[in-house]
């Protein structure tokens, strides 16, 4: 353990596991980043990974709800270093350990301390080309989605994405994973102002051995399995990474649209 904290009834700690930095609240496990590999294992990559069916040029501004400790933003912020990052996450401690430990700052990434929803409909701010939903909280030791994938909801998502942006989703069930696709689908209404769109057209989900997540990639516009590994591929390492990675293994995807 190299640093805890208790504040306002929640107990936090950052441990160190070899090279990777683990962010602990409440005994759940938060976040893990590792800066010497290029994955950092588990759900932290599903959220990032899925930014390779974009080509890099079309990734220009990136917004993540819910920062954590910061794993997948650094990440982005490492594979994607012309991106424009913000990042919105309602604790002070965990944007703490995400500039303090994880190294999440530079003159691209913004992080704003605010409640979700508040922010997403009350900035104004240009429209983002991803837009990463990662609203978790913990009760008893067990995680739950913080905003519900209600109609309102997404329509306020849907209104912050570019044309033809990417949505990446933290989800509990695939049920609702599938739900979140066909709802747009199906629901002209979420399409939002004046720009006549009916939302995402396709989709997949993406699950990994040994994880209960269950995260949405959806897009306008089709993607394509083959050019995300390709492009995955593609991706130059920062100096602290030595070596490449084939696409993990473990990580299996779904078309679901």
């Amino acid at each position: 353990m190299i640093w805890q904290k208790e504040f306002n009834g929640s107990y936090y700690e950052v441990r160190t596991a070899g090279h990777s930095i683990r962010l602990y609240r409440n005994s759940v496990f938060h976040s893990q980043y590792n800066s010497q590999r290029m994955l950092n294992g588990g759900v932290w990559d599903m959220l990032w990974i899925p930014l390779c069916f974009l080509p890099p040029q079309r990734i220009r501004r990136v917004l993540m709800l819910g920062v954590g400790a910061g794993a997948a933003l650094k990440k982005i912020s490492d594979f994607f270093p012309d991106a424009e990052i913000t990042g919105v996450e309602l604790d002070s401690n965990h944007l703490l350990v995400a500039k303090r430990f994880v190294g999440l700052s530079g003159p691209s990434i913004q992080l704003i301390k605010a409640d979700a929803l508040d922010w997403v409909q009350t900035s104004e701010t240009p429209r983002y080309d991803v837009i990463i939903d990662d609203l978790f909280n913990e009760v008893d030791g067990e995680p739950y989605r913080i905003i519900n994938f209600s109609n309102r909801w997404l329509r306020l998502l849907r209104q912050r994405l570019s044309a033809n942006g990417l949505l990446i989703a933290n989800c509990v069930k695939m049920a609702e994973a599938k739900r979140l696709i066909q709802r747009y689908r199906s629901n002209s209404s979420l399409a939002g102002g004046n720009s006549g769109k009916r939302g995402f057209n396709h989709g997949y989900v993406l699950q990994q051995q040994g994880f209960d997540n269950i995260i949405v990639a959806a897009c306008q516009q089709p993607l394509s399995a083959r050019e995300l590994k390709r492009r995955f591929g593609l991706l130059q390492l920062p100096p602290a990474v030595k070596s490449p990675v084939n696409f993990p293994a473990l990580l299996k995807l779904r078309k679901v649209a």
